[in-house]
C-alpha cells in the first residue's frame, strides 16, 4: 500500500482472510471491512467484541409534488447514511437517486420488483438529510389522479463494491400550472354573416389545444390552430364565445370571453339546389323582385311563390305581367327554387325582431324575425294557451312538423331559426280581419298548390274568365284572359293534408279547362308542387261573322257553338243604348245565322254583341250607309 511494504487494507496476502465477505463486526470507519486475520478484523473478530456494525442505508422520507410547477418532477427526500461523515475513513462519498420504470404507474415496495433507471447523483456532504428533484415517468394529472413513480436511494463508498440501498418509496407528480388565459378577439368572416374567433400563439410550454363555445350553442373542439369559424351566426345577432386553453394534462386556462354584434345591414340566406323556405329580416330597399334576387347567379333563379291570403308566382323567365309575386312584405315567408347551391344577399332596413304576422284562419306563410333559435312551444306558446294553434311545418332538406296537440316527442320540428320560413295553420284569426280565406270559388287555401298561365286563342274575351274543373265536374278555380289572349297566373290548390276531409283538386287529378260550354282537358294532372304548368290553350272560334259591313239595308250575321247554350244578340247605338234584340233562345250545338234588317235605322255606326250563356263572347262594329 506504501513505501512501507504495508499491506492494504483490501489485501488477501495477510493471510487466510477471505477478501469478498464483509466483516459483520467491524466499525467501517475504522478501516476497510474486507475480511482480513489482522487487526482490521474478520469473521468473528475477537478484538472488536462481536458488535454487528451499524447498517449505512439511506432512509427515503418522502416522494413529494414539487408545487406550482408543470409537472413532470417529483421531490426526493432522504435522511443520509449513518456512514455519511467526512471525519471517518471510507465514508460514504455520494448518493446515486434510481427510478423505476412503469409506464402504468403501479406501486412498489421492494427493490427486487423493480425494474431501475439511474436519474442522477449527488455528493455527500455530511447533512444529516437531502433533497433531490427527479423527473417522474408520468403526472396523476393524466392518470385518473394517480400514476406512481417509484424511487431508491443508494449511498456508495469510495469502494465501488461497497454501498447500502435505500427502502422504496413511491409518490406522484402533478401539473400545477394552467396556460395563461387567451388573449381573444371575434371579428365577422368575408361573407358577413359568419364570425372567426382567433387568439394570440399559447405561450405556454406545454399547451396542447383550444376549445370555443358560445353562447348560442356553437362548439369547437380540440383546436390546435389559433382561429376557428361559427357559420350558425346571422346578421343582428349579438354572440358571446369562451375560449379555453388546454395543456397536456388536461389542466383549463381561465376562460377568456368575447362579444361581437354582426352588423345587421345586410341578411345573408344560403340557397340549397331546389326548393327552399325561406324568409328574411329586412325591409328590402328596392323592394322588387329582380332587385331582391339580384345576388344570385345570373340564370340560378327559376321560381318565387308567396302565400297572402292566397298563393302568389314570380316567374324570371316568363312573360313579367303575368307574375303576380311582385315584392317581399314585411314578416312572410317565401319559397324560393334554384338550379343550384346558392346565396341570397337582401340589403335594407330590419324588422323587429318581435315582429310577428297578421295570421288569418286556416294557413298562412310566416318568417321568422327573431336572431335568436326559439322552441315552437315558446314562439307560439300565446296560440297554444288559446287553443288556437293547429300545425306549424317547416322545410329544410325536408319536411318538418310541430304539433301541439301531439306527443312531443313525435315533433321533428324543435328550433324555430332564421332564416326559414314557417306554415302555420290557426283555427281562428290573429290581429286579421279574416276569419277564413277562400278563393272565388270558395275551396280552402292550402299548401298543396300549383300554377297555370300561358295562351289562348281568347284574344277578343278580355276580362272574361276560363274555368277549372275538377275531375268529379267541381268548379275549383277561375282564369283571367288579358290582352292577346294571354291566361294570367292561378293557382290552383290541392287537399289541405291537415284535415280528414278532401277537398280541392287531388294529387294525380285529372283537370278541365272551360269556355262558354267548351272543355278542354289539359294534357297533364294536378301536383301540390309549386310548379308552374303554361297553357295553350285553342277554344273553338264563338265570334261573329258578319256580312256585308258596311251594309245598306240589310246584313248576316253568322256564329257557331260547341254545345247547346243561352244566346242573345242584341245591336247598340254609340251611345250604349240597346235599339234592337236579334235572338234570345236556346240555341242547339252548331253553325247559326240571323239576319238584321237595318233598313230603318238611320246610317251611322252601331254595335253588335253576342252573348252565351248570359256572358259577352263578342262584339263588332257595324256602318249603315
Amino acid at each position: 500500500a506504501d513505501p512501507e511494504q504495508h499491506m492494504s487494507s483490501f489485501s488477501n496476502c495477510v493471510d487466510a482472510g477471505t477478501p469478498w465477505e464483509v466483516d459483520a463486526n467491524m466499525p467501517y470507519g475504522l478501516g476497510g471491512v474486507r475480511s482480513d486475520v489482522g487487526i482490521y478484523g474478520g469473521p468473528d473478530n475477537w478484538f472488536w467484541g462481536g458488535i454487528p456494525v451499524p447498517d449505512g442505508s439511506p432512509i427515503l422520507t418522502s416522494i413529494e409534488d414539487i408545487p406550482q410547477d408543470q409537472g413532470g418532477m417529483a421531490g426526493v427526500l432522504f435522511d443520509a447514511s449513518v456512514w455519511d461523515n467526512s471525519t471517518l475513513t471510507n465514508n460514504v462519498t455520494h448518493y446515486a437517486i434510481w427510478r423505476h420504470f412503469d409506464i402504468s404507474g403501479t406501486t412498489i415496495d421492494s427493490v427486487e420488483q423493480g425494474n431501475w433507471e439511474l436519474m442522477g447523483s449527488m455528493p455527500s456532504q455530511s447533512f444529516n438529510a437531502y433533497a433531490y428533484s427527479s423527473p417522474t415517468l408520468g403526472d396523476s394529472s393524466i392518470a385518473n389522479g394517480m400514476f406512481s413513480n417509484c424511487y431508491v436511494v443508494v449511498a456508495h463508498t469510495s469502494d465501488s463494491s461497497t454501498f447500502w440501498y435505500s427502502n422504496v418509496m413511491c409518490g406522484y407528480s402533478t401539473d400545477d400550472i394552467a396556460p395563461s388565459s387567451p388573449n381573444a378577439s371575434a371579428m365577422p368572416a368575408a361573407n358577413g354573416t359568419d364570425v372567426i374567433v382567433y387568439w394570440s400563439p399559447p405561450t405556454a410550454p406545454d399547451y396542447s389545444y383550444s376549445t370555443v363555445f358560445s353562447n348560442t350553442g356553437f362548439t369547437s373542439l380540440g383546436i390546435v390552430d389559433t382561429l376557428t369559424l361559427d357559420v350558425t351566426t346571422m346578421p343582428g345577432g349579438t354572440y358571446t364565445y369562451g375560449v379555453i386553453h388546454f395543456d397536456v394534462n388536461g389542466n383549463p386556462s381561465d376562460t377568456a370571453w368575447v362579444t361581437i354584434t354582426i352588423n345587421d345591414n345586410e341578411d345573408v340566406i344560403p340557397l340549397n339546389a331546389g326548393w327552399n323556405l325561406i324568409s328574411t329580416n329586412h325591409t328590402p330597399n328596392t323592394n322588387t323582385m329582380i332587385d331582391i334576387f339580384s345576388s344570385l347567379i345570373p340564370g340560378n333563379l327559376v321560381y318565387v311563390t308567396g302565400f297572402n291570403q292566397g298563393s302568389s308566382l314570380y316567374n324570371p323567365n316568363g312573360l313579367s305581367f303575368l307574375n303576380t309575386l311582385t315584392q317581399f312584405t314585411d314578416g312572410y315567408g317565401y319559397w324560393v327554387k334554384v338550379l343550384s347551391n346558392d346565396t341570397l344577399t337582401i340589403s335594407g332596413t330590419t324588422i323587429s325582431s318581435t315582429y310577428k304576422i297578421p295570421l288569418n284562419a286556416n294557413w298562412n306563410l310566416s318568417g321568422y324575425m327573431n336572431t335568436s333559435s326559439q322552441d315552437p312551444s315558446m314562439y307560439f306558446s300565446t296560440l297554444i294557451s288559446n287553443s288556437n294553434l293547429v300545425y306549424c311545418t317547416a322545410f329544410n332538406q325536408g319536411t318538418q312538423l310541430f304539433n301541439p296537440n301531439g306527443l312531443s316527442f313525435l315533433n321533428t320540428l324543435t328550433s324555430m331559426q332564421r332564416p326559414f320560413g314557417y306554415w302555420i295553420k290557426v283555427n281562428n284569426a290573429v290581429n286579421s280581419g279574416s276569419y277564413r280565406m277562400t278563393n272565388n270559388e270558395g275551396s280552402l287555401f292550402s299548401p298543396e298548390f300549383m300554377f297555370v298561365n300561358g295562351e289562348s286563342n281568347l284574344n277578343n274575351y278580355v276580362g272574361q274568365y276560363i274555368e277549372v274543373y275538377s275531375s268529379s265536374d267541381v268548379l275549383t278555380s277561375k282564369i283571367e284572359i288579358l290582352e292577346g289572349g294571354y291566361l294570367m297566373t292561378t293557382p290552383l290548390y290541392g287537399d289541405d293534408p291537415s284535415t280528414d276531409i278532401m277537398e280541392g283538386l287531388q294529387e294525380g287529378e285529372s283537370i278541365t279547362f272551360r269556355f262558354n260550354g267548351e272543355d278542354i282537358i289539359s294534357d297533364f294532372n294536378f301536383a301540390g308542387n309549386m310548379e308552374l304548368k303554361e297553357l295553350n290553350l285553342e277554344f273553338s272560334e264563338f265570334g261573329l261573322t258578319i256580312y256585308p259591313n258596311p251594309l245598306e239595308d240589310k246584313t248576316n250575321i253568322n256564329f257557331n257553338l260547341s254545345t247547346s247554350s243561352e244566346v242573345s244578340i242584341k245591336v247598340f247605338d254609340i251611345t250604349g243604348r240597346v235599339v234592337e234584340a236579334l235572338i234570345d233562345e236556346n240555341k242547339q250545338e252548331g253553325n247559326h245565322s240571323v239576319i238584321w234588317n237595318a233598313s230603318q235605322f238611320d246610317n251611322g255606326v252601331y254595335l253588335i254583341k253576342l252573348f252565351i250563356n248570359n256572358k259577352l263572347v263578342d262584339s263588332e262594329r257595324v256602318v249603315i250607309q
